[in-house]
């Protein structure tokens, strides 16, 4: 099901580079494009069938669809928009605000592994 997701996610992010560097954008495409193939339509008078099919989870989750393009913005560098590289650099400051956070003495070794191999490409 994921990989299905994946193939989707990554469809988009090539037809429409906008996506690249907007979830929302990315988002709204992935939806408009599952809501054109689920049999009942989408239209501005039948928006209830839009939020009845969130709901109800016929639509993939926003998260789901984000971790996908964050997955293959990491292993495919053309997939990656223009703020990739910026949005990356602002860890190390991230993580040296964490430091300094009195609540936050030792969490940083935590953060460090969370994010080992993540940016370090």
């Amino acid at each position: 099901m994921i990989k299905e997701k994946a193939k989707k996610v990554e469809e988009i992010l090539r037809r429409h580079s906008q996506t690249q560097d907007s979830d929302s954008e990315l988002i709204a495409l992935f939806w408009w494009e599952e809501l054109a193939n689920n049999s009942q339509g989408i239209d501005r008078d039948n928006f209830k069938i839009f939020l009845r099919c969130f709901r109800e989870g016929a639509l993939t989750m926003p998260d789901t669809i984000t971790r996908v393009r964050r997955k293959l913005q990491e292993e495919i560098p053309s997939l990656r928009g223009a703020n990739y590289e910026k949005r990356h650099a602002a860890t190390k400051i991230v993580k040296e605000e964490i430091k300094e956070i009195p609540e936050m003495k030792g969490t940083y070794k935590a953060f460090d592994q969370m994010t080992l191999g993540l940016f370090n490409r």
